[in-house]
């Protein structure tokens, strides 16, 4: 899926400018993540996550949007704690992956 540019018609007949910035491949092959950025007008802008998926006979269309907070140098650094936090559990799992675990019954608590 390539980024394009969307115009929109809203609801209060001004002219929605929508510019795809990003793609990334989903979890499956008929899922999309995309990034788009919104011009509301009176310099205006908004982002959004939008999850799309591929529907035989409908071609890609979007299945939920997520609207993307206004601060997005928090969201920045949220994510870059998740990738850290990923990379850790990454490496650990790659260390020990001969290892097996023995799950122990629960002690039941009166």
């Amino acid at each position: 899926m390539v980024p394009t540019n969307h115009k929109k018609q809203a609801q209060n007949s001004a002219l929605l400018v929508e510019q795809c910035i990003g793609v990334l491949d989903g979890r499956t092959s008929d899922e999309k993540l995309e990034v788009v950025q919104r011009d509301l007008g009176e310099g205006r802008l908004e982002v959004e996550l939008r999850i799309v998926r591929w529907g035989e006979g409908v071609g890609w269309y979007v299945q939920r949007t997520l609207p993307i907070v206004s601060d997005i140098t928090l969201l920045c650094a949220l994510l870059r704690r998740a990738k850290r936090i990923n990379q850790r559990l990454s490496s650990r799992a790659g260390t020990g992956a001969d290892a097996k675990v023995t799950v122990l019954p629960r002690r039941k608590v009166d």
